[in-house]
């Protein structure tokens, strides 16, 4: 139950007590049957992760989230700055899903970065790529969660965009870039120089610690650390 998108420890728990199977849960909802749905208590993100969990299950090769890739370098170019990261930016040959993360330089606000994230969807919509969202729309305030299809692609695949202020792209890149093990590396050392290191950027924390400039790129913030960039 857990492998459903949405579903925790804690209301995996709830179904399992109610007698839910993913089974059960994916004939209630292939067949609309709300009576059953309600009474599990399915909310619109559980419903959804019900009904694609068969896909999310799969990984989703390099060569289709290239193809994604080529889409946004044609289509958002003059609109932001983007780029997909996660396992597919550390050059792994597959996915459990995608993030791309989007920017521009006269974004400054969370206000900014909200429109351009409005804009970034209502692009991918209208050139037919989403097919459900996880984020209704009038909770689209910096972070898109939903699924989308890929020509050629059989199954649908996890999307999340998130939109930042420019300021904030370089240490966002990082933070969703991975890996996970990289991350908490240099925080640990950013923590024993006095700074904290987080998506939000790197900041002094410490009395006496010199205030860091902003990090124009990732090289900036491993110097900053004192360590050799590791691409």
């Amino acid at each position: 139950l857990q492998a459903i998108t949405g579903v925790g420890p804690v209301k995996a728990q709830k179904l399992t007590d109610l007698g839910a199977t993913v089974e059960t849960l994916q004939l209630a909802v292939c067949t609309n049957d709300e009576a059953t749905i309600l009474k599990y208590g399915l909310t619109h993100h559980q419903r959804l992760g019900v009904k694609y969990l068969e896909d999310t299950k799969r990984r989703v090769p390099r060569d289709v989230i290239a193809k994604f890739e080529g889409f946004l370098r044609e289509w958002l170019a003059d609109r932001c700055v983007w780029t997909v990261c996660g396992s597919y930016r550390r050059g792994k040959p597959d996915s459990g899903d995608v993030d791309v993360l989007v920017t521009h330089p006269e974004w400054t606000t969370d206000e900014h970065a909200q429109e351009g994230l409005r804009t970034t969807i209502d692009c991918l919509r209208t050139a037919q790529w989403l097919v459900d969202d996880l984020t209704p729309g009038d909770k689209l305030h910096t972070k898109y969660m939903g699924f989308m299809r890929v020509p050629e692609h059989p199954w649908a695949i996890r999307l999340d965009v998130r939109a930042v202020p420019h300021t904030r792209y370089v240490p966002a890149l990082m933070y969703f870039t991975g890996s996970k093990e990289e991350n908490i590396r240099l925080r640990r050392k950013a923590l024993s120089l006095g700074y904290q290191l987080n998506e939000y950027g790197l900041t002094a924390v410490k009395a006496g610690a010199v205030p860091v400039p902003v990090c124009l790129n990732e090289r900036a913030v491993y110097a900053a650390l004192g360590e050799a960039f590791v691409e």
